[in-house]
């Protein structure tokens, strides 16, 4: 009788876990048929557009920007305001879902909101407490020509002079200080939201 006892509350522990597991993976479902018109849309303007990889690649922005020291010198972060503190309190991410919120494209220049479900660690007080969070990040890409894959913002060429510099940090060439247009081969992020 107390294998069986036992066995019931075993079953109903980890169907609750599933269902909650389960809860988590399906947040941001609702904005699946905008992320597909996106990625539709996106196609057509840039064959060489890849959802995995815009979703990656927004993956890493977002957390380039939440764990930089001073995310507001990263030529990436083009945001208006300061960032929120919620984000500097976080020292570990694990995104479950995303999805696209709105997007618009005029005259080759798109903008995107997305939304990221995370699972996060935030430090306070002393103490890392787990959180469920909701980011919502807006970025923007001229979009004239199909997307570099092999694009990496620490090893530009300058379209003026040629020369190769690390554009992480500095908006302009090191060598003949023209401005480098960093939309034209990247995303970058004009808004950050927790």
């Amino acid at each position: 009788m107390g294998i069986l006892f036992g066995a019931g509350i075993w079953f109903i522990a980890n169907s609750f876990g599933s269902v909650k597991l389960l809860g988590k993976q399906a947040r941001g479902l609702t904005k699946a048929g905008k992320s597909v018109m996106f990625c539709h849309k996106m196609r057509n303007l840039d064959p060489t557009f890849s959802a995995e990889y815009f979703l990656d690649k927004s993956i890493s922005l977002m957390k380039l920007i939440v764990f930089s020291e001073n995310p507001q010198e990263l030529t990436i972060c083009q945001c208006s305001h300061p960032l929120p503190e919620k984000l500097r309190e976080i020292v570990d991410i694990r995104c479950r879902n995303s999805g696209i919120n709105n997007y618009s494209i005029r005259d080759d220049v798109c903008n995107v909101s997305v939304t990221f479900y995370t699972d996060s660690l935030h430090y306070r007080n002393g103490k890392v407490l787990p959180k469920s969070d909701k980011i919502r990040m807006s970025l923007r890409k001229i979009i004239k020509k199909p997307t570099n894959l092999g694009f990496s913002v620490t090893a530009v060429t300058c379209p003026s002079c040629g020369a190769s510099f690390d554009a992480e940090k500095t908006k302009n060439c090191t060598f003949c200080g023209n401005a480098y247009p960093l939309e034209e081969n990247e995303w970058v992020v004009t808004d950050i939201r927790i």
